[in-house]
Protein backbone atom coordinates (compact mmCIF):
# COMPACT_ATOMS: atom_id res chain seq x y z
CA UNK A 1 0.00 0.00 0.00
CA UNK A 2 1.05 3.18 -0.84
CA UNK A 3 1.63 5.83 1.98
CA UNK A 4 1.48 9.36 1.55
CA UNK A 5 2.10 12.89 3.28
CA UNK A 6 -0.24 15.81 1.54
CA UNK A 7 1.99 19.03 2.60
CA UNK A 8 1.33 22.74 2.85
CA UNK A 9 3.28 25.38 3.98
CA UNK A 10 2.48 28.88 4.42
CA UNK A 11 5.77 31.12 4.64
CA UNK A 12 6.83 34.82 4.64
CA UNK A 13 7.67 34.69 1.06
CA UNK A 14 9.03 33.26 -1.88
CA UNK A 15 12.98 33.73 -1.99
CA UNK A 16 16.07 31.97 -0.47
CA UNK A 17 15.81 33.77 2.59
CA UNK A 18 12.26 33.40 3.37
CA UNK A 19 10.99 31.11 6.03
CA UNK A 20 7.81 28.79 6.79
CA UNK A 21 5.76 29.94 9.48
CA UNK A 22 2.78 27.42 9.67
CA UNK A 23 2.84 23.68 8.32
CA UNK A 24 0.33 20.96 8.17
CA UNK A 25 1.02 17.37 6.93
CA UNK A 26 -2.50 15.03 6.16
CA UNK A 27 -1.15 11.32 6.31
CA UNK A 28 -2.89 8.79 4.17
CA UNK A 29 -2.59 4.76 3.36
CA UNK A 30 -3.54 4.48 0.44
CA UNK A 31 -6.59 6.16 -0.65
CA UNK A 32 -7.93 6.55 3.74
CA UNK A 33 -6.70 9.56 5.10
CA UNK A 34 -6.00 8.36 8.34
CA UNK A 35 -4.39 11.94 10.36
CA UNK A 36 -3.26 15.19 10.13
CA UNK A 37 -0.79 17.09 11.73
CA UNK A 38 -0.44 20.88 11.93
CA UNK A 39 1.51 23.94 13.53
CA UNK A 40 2.67 27.34 13.25
CA UNK A 41 6.49 28.10 13.05
CA UNK A 42 8.18 30.90 14.14
CA UNK A 43 10.12 32.27 11.63
CA UNK A 44 12.19 34.01 13.53
CA UNK A 45 11.96 37.16 11.44
CA UNK A 46 9.48 39.80 10.19
CA UNK A 47 6.48 38.42 8.18
CA UNK A 48 5.97 41.56 5.69
CA UNK A 49 3.06 39.36 3.83
CA UNK A 50 0.37 38.42 6.22
CA UNK A 51 -2.12 39.49 4.18
CA UNK A 52 -2.29 36.48 2.03
CA UNK A 53 -2.78 34.04 5.01
CA UNK A 54 -3.52 36.32 7.95
CA UNK A 55 -0.84 35.05 10.13
CA UNK A 56 1.30 38.10 12.21
CA UNK A 57 3.79 37.82 14.50
CA UNK A 58 2.34 37.90 17.24
CA UNK A 59 0.75 34.55 16.23
CA UNK A 60 3.96 33.11 15.69
CA UNK A 61 5.66 34.46 18.73
CA UNK A 62 5.30 31.62 21.03
CA UNK A 63 5.78 29.09 18.61
CA UNK A 64 8.41 26.53 17.97
CA UNK A 65 11.25 27.43 15.83
CA UNK A 66 11.95 24.99 12.79
CA UNK A 67 14.61 22.93 14.22
CA UNK A 68 12.37 22.36 16.99
CA UNK A 69 9.67 20.89 15.11
CA UNK A 70 12.67 18.89 12.63
CA UNK A 71 12.73 15.77 14.00
CA UNK A 72 9.11 15.35 14.35
CA UNK A 73 8.13 16.76 11.06
CA UNK A 74 10.69 14.52 9.57
CA UNK A 75 9.39 11.06 11.87
CA UNK A 76 5.97 12.23 9.59
CA UNK A 77 7.10 12.76 6.27
CA UNK A 78 10.22 9.91 5.85
CA UNK A 79 8.96 6.56 4.23
CA UNK A 80 5.80 8.51 2.58
CA UNK A 81 5.64 10.12 -0.82
CA UNK A 82 5.02 13.61 -0.95
CA UNK A 83 1.67 15.56 -2.27
CA UNK A 84 1.57 19.26 -2.68
CA UNK A 85 -0.19 22.03 -4.48
CA UNK A 86 2.54 23.39 -6.23
CA UNK A 87 4.64 20.82 -4.89
CA UNK A 88 8.22 22.69 -6.45
CA UNK A 89 7.92 25.54 -4.12
CA UNK A 90 6.73 23.29 -1.00
CA UNK A 91 9.36 21.35 -1.54
CA UNK A 92 11.93 23.55 -1.63
CA UNK A 93 11.13 25.51 1.37
CA UNK A 94 11.27 22.54 3.27
CA UNK A 95 14.40 21.68 1.45
CA UNK A 96 15.50 25.12 2.85
CA UNK A 97 14.90 24.89 6.53
CA UNK A 98 16.03 21.41 6.64
CA UNK A 99 19.04 22.61 5.80
CA UNK A 100 18.94 25.54 7.97
CA UNK A 101 18.82 22.51 10.45
CA UNK A 102 21.45 20.59 9.29
CA UNK A 103 19.22 17.54 8.44
CA UNK A 104 19.73 15.69 5.03
CA UNK A 105 16.78 14.33 2.93
CA UNK A 106 15.83 13.04 -0.05
CA UNK A 107 12.04 13.83 -1.09
CA UNK A 108 11.99 11.30 -3.59
CA UNK A 109 9.57 12.20 -6.26
CA UNK A 110 6.60 13.38 -5.59
CA UNK A 111 3.25 14.57 -6.86
CA UNK A 112 2.03 17.58 -7.75
CA UNK A 113 -1.98 18.40 -8.08
CA UNK A 114 -1.67 21.99 -9.36
CA UNK A 115 0.53 20.07 -12.22
CA UNK A 116 -1.79 17.35 -12.38
CA UNK A 117 -5.21 20.14 -13.29
CA UNK A 118 -3.66 23.09 -14.51
CA UNK A 119 -5.64 24.86 -11.89
CA UNK A 120 -5.07 26.77 -8.40
CA UNK A 121 -6.21 25.50 -5.55
CA UNK A 122 -9.35 26.97 -4.80
CA UNK A 123 -10.13 27.17 -8.47
CA UNK A 124 -9.73 22.95 -8.68
CA UNK A 125 -11.94 22.80 -6.04
CA UNK A 126 -14.46 24.31 -7.17
CA UNK A 127 -14.06 22.36 -10.22
CA UNK A 128 -14.20 19.58 -8.80
CA UNK A 129 -16.65 20.49 -6.43
CA UNK A 130 -14.08 19.85 -3.33
CA UNK A 131 -15.66 21.43 -0.27
CA UNK A 132 -13.27 24.21 1.14
CA UNK A 133 -12.08 26.53 4.74
CA UNK A 134 -10.16 28.90 5.06
CA UNK A 135 -7.85 29.39 1.54
CA UNK A 136 -4.38 29.77 2.41
CA UNK A 137 -3.96 28.56 5.87
CA UNK A 138 -1.80 25.19 5.69
CA UNK A 139 -4.78 22.75 7.41
CA UNK A 140 -6.82 23.74 4.87
CA UNK A 141 -5.20 23.85 2.28
CA UNK A 142 -3.71 20.55 2.86
CA UNK A 143 -6.86 18.67 3.69
CA UNK A 144 -8.03 20.38 0.17
CA UNK A 145 -4.98 18.96 -1.66
CA UNK A 146 -5.77 15.69 -0.44
CA UNK A 147 -9.30 15.48 -1.78
CA UNK A 148 -7.89 16.68 -4.94
CA UNK A 149 -5.16 13.86 -4.93
CA UNK A 150 -8.03 11.04 -4.36
CA UNK A 151 -10.12 12.80 -7.04
CA UNK A 152 -7.09 12.57 -9.80
CA UNK A 153 -6.09 9.79 -8.50
CA UNK A 154 -9.72 8.10 -9.32
CA UNK A 155 -9.43 10.21 -12.98
CA UNK A 156 -6.34 8.88 -14.00
CA UNK A 157 -5.33 5.60 -11.89
CA UNK A 158 -1.59 6.45 -12.45
CA UNK A 159 0.20 7.55 -9.67
CA UNK A 160 3.58 5.31 -10.75
CA UNK A 161 6.79 6.27 -10.55
CA UNK A 162 6.56 7.67 -7.08
CA UNK A 163 9.22 7.79 -4.95
CA UNK A 164 9.62 7.86 -1.17
CA UNK A 165 11.03 11.01 0.81
CA UNK A 166 14.26 9.71 2.64
CA UNK A 167 16.11 11.09 5.77
CA UNK A 168 19.50 10.50 6.71
CA UNK A 169 21.20 11.06 9.64
CA UNK A 170 18.31 11.94 11.53
CA UNK A 171 18.53 9.72 14.73
CA UNK A 172 15.42 8.98 15.91
CA UNK A 173 12.60 10.41 15.13
CA UNK A 174 9.42 10.89 17.54
CA UNK A 175 6.01 11.13 16.06
CA UNK A 176 4.25 14.02 17.24
CA UNK A 177 0.50 13.98 18.67
CA UNK A 178 -1.70 14.21 15.69
CA UNK A 179 -5.11 15.54 15.30
CA UNK A 180 -7.77 12.76 15.92
CA UNK A 181 -10.13 12.86 12.71
CA UNK A 182 -13.29 12.30 15.22
CA UNK A 183 -12.52 15.43 16.41
CA UNK A 184 -12.63 17.10 12.62
CA UNK A 185 -16.43 18.69 11.62
CA UNK A 186 -18.02 17.07 9.40
CA UNK A 187 -17.65 19.74 7.27
CA UNK A 188 -14.73 18.31 5.65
Amino acid sequence: MQRFAIVDTETTGFGKNDRILEIAVVLMDGTEIINEWETLVNPERDISNSDIHGITSSQVSMAPTFKDISSNLAGLLDDRIIVAHNISFDIRMLTQEFLRVDMDVDFGKGFCTLQATGMKLQVACENFQIKTETAHRALSDARATALLFTWVREKEKNVSGLKCAKFKNIGTTEVPPLISRAAISNSF
